[in-house]
Parts: structure tokens; C-alpha cells; sequence
């Protein structure tokens, strides 16, 4: 499946200018200036007050990001929030150049600067950048839970790479499982008419 392209009208001025009167601290990093020209270390990280106490009440934090909506000389939006009611609530963001364990390590460490334990547990989606980037700053703490969506994306992916819709797909849709086949591993190593 193809990501979603658009195009954000909007400056195309770097480093990237954060607009509008906020009432509230919001920017809480910006190292963007360090960089003439868009950079994979660029960073700038978000957090109202609300936010960082909404971190430090909820034992639980949900972390993805979205490449969607990231503005220019940035790769994605990483978001960092807690569920509310099965809600996810948006509680600190940061606009990051790369996917790479360092830039996230950066960013937890922007985390616990605030003052930031580390929660009981935290959910993502299968990018282990994300996990070895907060494992660095915070240690083997807490609960990893990986999202079971990103998941099965991942396993269906590897079912079409591999041509094998038509054996495993019928069972994905009525067991909701690959195990009922026995061959899940075969799925996931073997070669194409193995």
C-alpha cells in the first residue's frame, strides 16, 4: 500500500518556523538553527504544561509517529501520548529528520529532562528505532507492548511479497491467526515455493 502524498503549502524557509501566539509554553527545544540546511540531528520538541502532567499521571504511554503532516526539512511527527477512556490523548510532539535510534534517544532525553520517570509500560508500533531509542535513555524499565495492527500489516505484507495470498488469507480472515496453519514461520523465512 502506498503512503499518502501530499503536498502542505506553507514556508519553505529552515530552519522551519514555529507560528502563532500561544498562551502557554509549547516550544521546549529547538536545535534547528545548529543547521544551515535541513539536517538529520534537527530537532524541535513540543510540550504544554498540560502535557507533561497528562505524562506524569498516566502509567501508560503511546508513541507513533505520522510522516503525513511533517513540515519541510522534517521526516515525521513523533507523538507522545496517554489513553485516556481507549482514547489516545496527544501530549508532547516533535518534528525529528530521521528515523534513527539516536534521534529518538535524543528525544527521551528531552523527555526526562522534564522530569519524566519512565512509565510502567509503553505501546508502539513495530519500529524498534523507537524502542531502542527510549531503552537507551530509560533503561530495561518498562512493559514494551507492541501494536498488534502493525503487526499483522507487517505478516501481510511478507503474505504478498511472498505470493501467498490465496493459502493464507482466507485463514487470516476467518481465525484472525496464521498459527491455525502450522506454517507461520515458513511464512516468515522461506524462499517462494518451499
Amino acid at each position: 500500500m502506498a503512503r499518502r502524498q501530499v503536498k502542505i503549502d506553507g514556508d519553505r524557509d529552515w530552519p522551519a518556523p514555529v507560528t502563532g501566539t500561544f498562551r502557554v509554553l509549547f516550544l521546549r527545544y529547538d536545535n534547528c538553527s545548529n543547521y544551515p540546511a535541513p539536517h538529520a540531528n534537527a530537532i524541535k520538541f513540543f510540550a504544554t504544561d498540560w502535557g507533561i502532567d497528562m505524562l506524569l499521571q498516566h502509567p501508560i504511554w503511546s508513541i507513533d509517529g505520522t510522516f503525513y503532516a511533517a513540515p519541510f526539512g522534517f521526516s515525521q511527527i513523533l507523538v507522545i501520548g496517554v489513553e485516556i477512556d481507549h482514547l489516545f490523548v496527544p501530549c508532547a510532539y516533535a518534528f525529528l529528520s530521521s528515523k534513527l535510534t539516536q534521534t529518538y534517544s535524543d528525544v527521551f532525553g528531552l523527555v526526562k529532562q522534564l522530569g519524566l520517570p519512565p512509565p510502567t509500560k509503553i505501546k508502539t508500533d513495530m519500529e524498534l528505532a523507537i524502542v531502542n531509542g527510549f531503552m537507551a535513555v530509560y533503561g530495561n524499565t518498562s512493559t514494551i507492548h507492541f501494536c498488534c495492527f502493525h503487526f499483522f500489516k507487517a505478516i501481510f505484507r511478507k503474505i504478498k511479497e511472498k505470493k501467498l495470498q490465496d493459502i493464507y488469507c482466507p485463514l487470516v480472515v476467518s481465525h484472525c491467526t496464521l498459527r491455525s496453519s502450522g506454517r507461520f514461520s515458513q511464512i516468515i523465512d522461506s524462499p517462494i515455493g518451499t
